[in-house]
C-alpha cells in the first residue's frame, strides 16, 4: 500500500515506488532498533527484520530480470 501511495504522490514507476516503501520501512526499522537498544532490549525481532528488508530490496536487479517475476508482474498487473 505504501509503494502505491508513493507512486500516486510522487509520480514513480512500480519498483521506485516499492523502492521508497522498502526504505521508508528500513528507516522506521532501524529507529525502533535504535530506541530498542537504548531502553536495554537485547531481542533480534527489529534487526533480523531490517536485514531481509534490505535483502529483499538488494536483491531487486537479480529479481526483474527473471522470467518468474516476469510472470507474477503479468498476473498481478492483470488483476
Amino acid at each position: 500500500g505504501l509503494g502505491r501511495a508513493y507512486m500516486a504522490w510522487f509520480g514513480v514507476d512500480p519498483i521506485g515506488g516499492s523502492h521508497l516503501a522498502l526504505i521508508t520501512a528500513a528507516v522506521i526499522l532501524l529507529a525502533l532498533t535504535v530506541r530498542d537498544r537504548r531502553a536495554g532490549v537485547r531481542e533480534m525481532v527489529f534487526p533480523a527484520t531490517l536485514l531481509a528488508v534490505i535483502a529483499l530490496q538488494l536483491s531487486f536487479p537479480l529479481l526483474a530480470r527473471s522470467d518468474w517475476f516476469d510472470m507474477a508482474a503479468r498476473v498481478f498487473a492483470a488483476a
